[in-house]
C-alpha cells in the first residue's frame, strides 16, 4: 500500500484545499531498479486533469513539490517518478549517473515513463493527460511524444536543447568508456557537458559551480547542499544521455508526434543548456516542420536553466497553469 501524507494548501484567492501524497514504486523496465515516485492528489476540490512530470540531470522529483502542490491546490493531479540512477530509485550515491547499460537505461527513461502514465491513468480515467519535462527531462519527454503522443492532451518542453555535436559526443565518450570503462566519472567529459555550463556566471552568487540554474541565490545554495542533486555523471551516464539526445532530435521519430498535440516550449534566455534560446528555437522549428499545429515558443528574459526556481517564478507558474488551463477540459467526477 502506498504511504498517504496530507497538508492543507492555499491557492491564490481561494480557501485552503488538503492536498494528499502517495509514494509510488514499479519495477523499472531495467528489470533491476525500482522505480520510486510521489502522487500529488487535491481533496476538497473536483479533480480537473493530470500532470505528470519528467525531472531533469543530476536532481529528483522532490524538487517540484512547490509546483505539484500549487497545482494540486487547483484540482490538478501531479505525478512524477525519480528517473532511473537518480534519487530514491538509486539510494546508494555512488551509483547514482552510472548505467551498466547505457542503451537500456534510455529506453528506461523513456518506458518508466509509460508504465507511470498506465498506473496514474487507470485510477483516473477520464482525466486530460498533461506532461512537463525539464532538462534532460526535456528530452525524454519529446522521446515520449513520438512513441506515445496520442495517449496526451498537452507536452510542456522546459529549459530543452538541441545539440548537433551529439553524434561525436557519443562516438568520442564511446571510446574512453572502452579504456577507462562504463563507471568512470570523467572531468573532462563533464566539461564538456554540464561541468562547462557555469563559465558565463563565475565570480556571481555564492561561487557552489551552480549559478547556471538559477538568479535566486537560495535556490541554488538549495541545490548545492542537496546530498541528491549535483553530482558527475559517469561515461555511461553521459552515453545514455547522448541516446536520449539523439532519438529525440531524430526527424523521422519527431514525425510521429501528433500534429494534434498542443506543445509549448519554454526556456530561459540567459539559460547554456539551450545556448540562450537558439535550441529551444531549433526545438521549435523541428516540430513545426513536423507539422505540429498549437505550438508555442516562450524563451523568458534574464531567465537561467531551471525556471520553477528563478526569481520570477511566480510569473512562471503563472503561465504554465494558464497554458494547461487554455488546453484542458473539464473533467465531473
Amino acid at each position: 500500500m502506498a504511504d498517504v501524507h496530507e497538508e492543507v494548501v492555499s491557492a491564490a484567492g481561494s480557501a485552503p484545499n488538503t492536498v494528499t501524497t502517495e509514494d509510488l514504486s514499479f519495477l523499472s523496465v531495467d528489470e533491476k531498479s525500482i522505480c520510486r515516485g510521489t502522487l500529488w492528489i487535491p481533496q476538497g476540490v473536483k479533480p480537473v486533469a493530470i500532470l505528470h512530470i519528467v525531472h531533469g540531470m543530476c536532481e529528483h522529483i522532490g524538487r517540484y513539490d512547490a509546483f505539484a502542490r500549487l497545482l494540486a491546490s487547483r484540482g490538478w493531479v501531479v505525478c512524477g517518478i525519480d528517473l532511473v540512477g537518480h534519487g530514491r530509485t538509486e539510494p546508494d550515491p555512488t551509483k547514482r549517473g552510472v548505467y551498466e547499460d547505457p542503451d537500456l537505461a534510455a529506453e528506461a527513461m523513456i518506458e518508466d515513463q509509460r508504465t507511470l502514465f498506465t498506473q496514474v491513468k487507470a485510477r483516473f480515467v477520464s482525466l486530460p493527460y498533461f506532461m512537463l519535462g525539464h532538462s534532460m527531462g526535456s528530452f525524454i519527454a519529446r522521446c515520449f511524444a513520438a512513441r506515445h503522443g496520442g495517449v496526451l492532451s498537452g507536452l510542456i518542453v522546459m529549459g530543452t536543447a538541441w545539440q548537433d555535436g551529439v553524434e561525436v559526443l557519443y562516438r568520442a565518450v564511446s571510446i574512453l568508456a572502452r579504456l577507462r570503462g562504463m563507471s568512470f566519472r570523467s572531468h573532462f567529459v563533464d566539461a564538456l557537458g554540464c561541468g562547462g555550463y557555469n563559465k558565463l556566471f563565475e565570480g556571481t552568487g555564492a561561487h557552489t559551480g551552480f549559478e547556471w540554474l538559477s538568479r535566486d541565490e537560495g535556490q541554488v545554495l538549495a541545490y548545492a547542499a542537496d546530498p541528491a542533486c549535483g553530482f558527475m555523471f559517469s561515461l555511461s551516464g553521459y552515453l545514455m544521455l547522448a541516446q536520449l539526445l539523439r532519438e529525440a532530435q531524430d526527424v523521422s521519430r519527431i514525425s510521429k508526434i501528433p500534429a494534434s498535440l498542443p506543445i509549448l516550449v519554454i526556456s530561459g534566455s540567459e539559460d547554456p543548456v539551450g545556448e540562450a534560446g537558439k535550441g529551444p528555437s531549433r526545438v521549435f522549428l523541428a516540430l513545426r516542420n513536423a507539422g505540429v499545429q498549437d505550438l508555442s515558443l516562450d524563451i523568458i528574459q534574464e531567465d537561467r536553466h531551471e525556471l520553477l526556481n528563478e526569481v520570477n517564478r511566480d510569473e512562471v507558474e503563472a503561465e504554465l497553469i494558464a497554458w494547461l488551463e487554455a488546453h484542458r477540459t473539464s473533467y465531473d467526477v
